[in-house]
This record gives structure tokens, C-alpha cells and sequence, in this order.
């Protein structure tokens, strides 16, 4: 038996947005800012222990949620890189990054559930710290 998976909603049908848009999806939702805040700020605490750059969240967030905590990371001014519809949005200024991959959000590599990544980078093409963080419907 072939496996189906189908897409997330929220990739296909809100990927698509600027951050004027953005920003009104993430106010209208009831999100609570609590939790946004705790996953940005454990991304930007980042490694804990040397050479240790890939960390998982500690949090679950809705697919409303990681789009608000994707949004308050990059500020304004971020731009898609790579391919239109790659899902990879970088900071105006280089050093964050939101990534909700096709990948990602089918779960298809480590922590092995559908998730969305804030990055952020100090130079260089690899992240200086890659929070994976776990999103639910």
C-alpha cells in the first residue's frame, strides 16, 4: 500500500501571504503570546552545550500559532529565499529564519512530526541554532 500524505492546510493556503498578511492571520487567531514568546525566546537562548545546534521545542504550537511565532521572529521586512513557495523566509537583516518546509510539516526527518523551524545565523549557510518545533491542527 502506497503511503498518502496530505498536505497541511495551512501550507498551501496561507504560504502565499506578505507580512501585512501575515500579520493579520496572527491577530486574529487566539493565540496565546505566552507560549510564542517562551519558543522565540528558547531559540534565541539556542545552545545549550557545545556544538550542539539542532534542538527540539519544548512547546506544541497550532498551525496558527507557528505562523505568529514565525512572524514576530523574522519582523518586518523579511523575504522568501530560495524557489517561491520553498516556505524558507529570512529576516531583513540575515540572521533569523522561519522554515515550514514541505518536508517539515509532513514530519519527514527528526523529531519525526509535523513541524515548523526558527533558525537563527551568525554567519555562514548552516544555522547557529535550528529549533524544531512541533505544530498541531
Amino acid at each position: 500500500a502506497e503511503n498518502h500524505v496530505e498536505p497541511l492546510p495551512f501550507y498551501s493556503v496561507k504560504l502565499d501571504v506578505n507580512y501585512d498578511s501575515l500579520q493579520a492571520i496572527a491577530s486574529e487567531s487566539s493565540v496565546a503570546p505566552r507560549k510564542v514568546d517562551d519558543v522565540i525566546s528558547e531559540t534565541l537562548a539556542g545552545r545549550q552545550k557545545p556544538g550542539q545546534r539542532n534542538i527540539t521545542s519544548r512547546h506544541t504550537l497550532t498551525e496558527d500559532e507557528a505562523l505568529d511565532a514565525g512572524l514576530e521572529f523574522l519582523g518586518p521586512g523579511y523575504k522568501e529565499i530560495g524557489k517561491p513557495g520553498s516556505g524558507v523566509f529570512r529576516s531583513a537583516d540575515g540572521t533569523r529564519q522561519f522554515r515550514m518546509d514541505a518536508n517539515s510539516l509532513r514530519g519527514a526527518h527528526a523529531p519525526d512530526v509535523p513541524h515548523v523551524h526558527l533558525e537563527t545565523f551568525q554567519g555562514g549557510r548552516k544555522p547557529f541554532v535550528n529549533n524544531h518545533i512541533p505544530i498541531k491542527k
